[in-house]
């Protein structure tokens, strides 16, 4: 008898059980996962009540925390971050991607069907994202990523809107990485009814329902009609496909790149599978803050980080809180004789809370404050909290991202606006956009693209560039913001090109190769070819500047002399005659002697 599967040969003649195969790479993941549950506890306790879900069980039934909020300012930094890099990055008003090739210096760019090919596919994209419940789902991915440190988008495929995206609360799903850094296994695990299990999985399209693929437990709950509502704990599992063929996943999803595969989680004996199909590209778009290669859940992030300073001010609120009301309700003392309960037939006139001090609280004064707090101790307390809350922005950088966000302004700032405001902060804003441009907008951006052109949303994309890789721009005013040092680059190749031009205008500069010096900016400024006509493209301009300026040389010559004539024709030389036709005259007689 083998112990082992058989590994040689193809895969698909290996004996795989897949359900034993997910369920042990679900149960690393959990213990690979366990020790990040702890911070996004904490995290979620004092900064994002309400968000994490450490297991299934909360769906649909919250169990709120009991956080420890006592003050909301320190949210408001954290709010401008998730919309400045939302309108940073992604912002739904204007188009922030498009597609190029990875060649952008080939000259197949250079051709019209090119560039109209892949102007109409970023169109067609950006189109994609306004119809469908991308700018919902986004803007909690990077919450949660800014917050935690980890987010999981999802897309795929729609009927209504061509593709459906959805954000996974954090503490629901588990990822794996692969050995570029890029998650390529997800595990979810959720709750749903018998009946609606029965109708996503077991049901036809005509409302035949056929449990072949289900448990004996799950067949037994649907049998039994007062069952229906009973829950069922199901897992969703994504992965690379240990059984892919590149010819049978032409026509069964099953055999694609990567398994989608829902069971029904705890007893499953004869390990049935509800439903296994596939897809060509993973679905799920992972962007972590700041992690080590082998992490597959971010590390660092302004939520992580904020913790010390949020303690502290919630920890100063509350001493400031205990003195206002030392302040305001200052404990009283009184004499006994002042009496807290009913004597000689009247009524008492002091409270309960009285602390009796024989002789009074001070001369002449048998009832009174024991001690009183001076309003200005209230100050310093003050100081610190607002010392806290601008540590907390400075980890958010809100003085840079409030500005996309929260800008009064009827327009949006422009990116030259932008340019001048960021070109500083390009060592903030670069890894901040890398993670997400790394983990997220690059592969949702091509993965996009083989959707539409697989649903031939798209046509074929021109001949010419067939082979080619394709290339995700992000255009974004961020995106644009961090290409300063190009722009900078550009202005200063610019600047002297001008100063060559006008030195060799100037006499005494025939030594000076203007050619050589204008090739040597470009070499030394990291600059493209391109931007520079060489070699015969140059000698022809050369040459056809050199034709109109003898053509405009002539033409002012023959206005010159034109205008001379008719200045002569003019001139009176004091008979009937004018100066022109002397001059003809005496030139005519000279001919004729």
């Amino acid at each position: 008898m083998q112990a082992y599967p058989e590994t040689q040969g193809p895969v698909t003649t290996r004996n795989v059980d897949k359900y034993i195969l997910m369920e042990q790479l679900r149960s690393r993941m959990q213990s690979d996962r366990s020790p990040y549950e702890y911070l996004w506890a904490e995290i979620e306790s004092i900064l994002d009540p309400h968000m994490v879900q450490n297991n299934m069980y909360q769906a649909g039934f919250p169990q709120f925390v009991t956080d420890k909020f006592i003050s909301s300012r320190h949210t408001l930094a954290f709010d401008d971050l998730d919309a400045g890099l939302q309108e940073g990055i992604i912002p739904s008003a204007q188009t922030w991607q498009r597609y190029g090739l990875e060649d952008e210096e080939s000259e197949v760019m250079d051709r019209p069907e090119v560039w109209q090919y892949l102007h109409t596919i970023s169109k067609k994209a950006q189109n994609i994202y306004l119809n469908s419940n991308f700018y919902q789902e986004a803007p909690k991915t990077i919450r949660s990523c800014e917050r935690y440190g980890t987010g999981a988008l999802m897309m795929e495929r729609d009927d209504d809107t061509f593709v459906r995206f959805t954000t996974f609360p954090i503490g629901t799903y588990y990822l794996s990485n692969n050995k570029h850094g890029w998650a390529d296994t997800f595990c979810y695990m959720f709750r749903k009814p018998v009946r609606q299990v029965i109708s996503e999985f077991c049901t036809d399209k005509y409302g035949k329902v056929t449990l072949d693929n289900c448990s004996e437990n799950l067949q037994a709950q649907w049998l039994a009609p007062f069952r229906h509502e009973e829950w069922v704990d199901l897992v969703m599992m994504i992965f690379p496909n240990p059984e892919y063929n590149y010819f049978k996943a032409k026509y069964n999803s099953k055999y694609a790149d990567y398994s989608w595969n829902y069971y029904e989680l705890g007893k499953n004996i004869g390990h049935k599978i509800l439903r296994e199909e596939g897809s060509s590209y993973f679905p799920v778009y992972s962007s972590r803050r700041f992690r080590q290669p082998t992490d597959a859940y971010g590390v660092e992030c302004p939520g992580s980080k904020a913790r010390a300073p949020i303690y502290r001010m919630f920890k100063s609120i509350q001493m400031w809180l205990f003195s206002a009301q030392k302040l305001l309700e200052p404990p009283i003392g009184a004499d006994p004789s002042v009496g807290g309960g009913v004597s000689n037939n009247g009524v008492g006139m002091t409270p309960n809370f009285l602390t009796m001090v024989p002789g009074g609280v001070g001369p002449n004064k048998k009832i009174g404050p024991i001690y009183q707090l001076d309003p200005a101790m209230l100050k310093p307390i003050d100081e610190y909290i607002d010392k806290c809350i601008n540590e907390i922005e400075q980890i958010c950088h809100r003085d840079i991202f409030k500005r996309f966000g929260n800008d009064e302004r009827q327009t949006p700032p422009t990116a030259t606006e932008v340019l001048q405001r960021v070109q500083e902060d390009s060592r903030i804003l670069g890894p901040i956009f890398g993670a997400y441009n790394f983990d997220w907008l690059q592969r949702m951006g091509k993965d996009l693209y083989k959707l539409m052109l697989e649903d031939r949303v798209i046509p074929p994309a021109p001949k010419i560039i067939h082979g080619a890789d394709l290339q995700v721009n992000i255009v974004s005013r961020i995106a644009i913001a961090l290409k300063q040092s190009d722009i900078n680059a550009l202005n200063a190749h610019l600047g002297l090109v001008g100063q060559v031009a006008q030195i060799k205008a100037q006499p005494g500069s025939e030594a000076l190769n203007g050619d050589e010096a204008m090739d040597y900016s470009l070499k030394l400024l990291n600059l493209p070819p391109k931007l520079m006509y060489t070699g015969p493209q140059l000698a022809k301009i050369r040459d056809l500047m050199n034709k109109h300026k003898q053509q405009q040389q002539a033409a002012e010559q023959s206005k010159t002399m034109s205008e001379t004539a008719k200045n002569l024709g003019g001139a009176s030389t004091g008979g009937d005659s004018n100066l022109l036709q002397k001059i003809m005259e005496q030139q005519g007689g000279n001919g004729a002697t």
